[in-house]
């Protein structure tokens, strides 16, 4: 546990440290400032900085709404994280932790924003055959 030099915050908890990790990592993904994102939650980049720090703890309303202007589900947030009994939110339903950098989230991204599941094949055949080609 961190401790913030301000007196009037609270120790900040790890897991408000690794959703804040997720929420600046997936604002970047955007392209978007802290202050685009505050515009679209009404609120202020400041109040952006103190979650992205965890400094403050982000309510279950704002988390749902931080999903729908980002795209994502709220377990996105919570890779990596721990549950109080000390076990891994990793043994709940995912078995690997993988680390993505911008151009592989924008192709996931945009993956998902395709209208249906024979298109997604398609574009899936394609990239294996892609891989295919190129290892002769």
């Amino acid at each position: 546990m961190l401790k913030n030099n301000n007196p009037k915050y609270k120790l900040v908890d790890n897991t408000n440290i690794q959703i804040g990790k997720k929420l600046k990592e997936r604002r970047k993904a955007f392209n978007m400032t802290q202050k685009s994102l505050a515009n679209e939650l009404g609120c202020t980049f400041q109040q952006i900085q103190k979650y992205e720090a965890g400094i403050n703890k982000i309510s279950l309303s704002l988390l749902l709404k931080l999903c729908e202007v980002l795209k994502c589900t709220p377990h996105y947030f919570f890779g990596n994280c721990y549950l109080s009994d000390s076990q891994s939110c990793n043994n709940l339903n995912t078995n690997t932790t993988i680390q993505l950098n911008n151009t592989e989230l924008q192709l996931i991204l945009n993956f998902r924003q395709l209208p249906n599941n024979q298109i997604k094949q398609n574009i899936v055949d394609l990239i294996k055959n892609i891989i295919n080609s190129t290892n002769c």
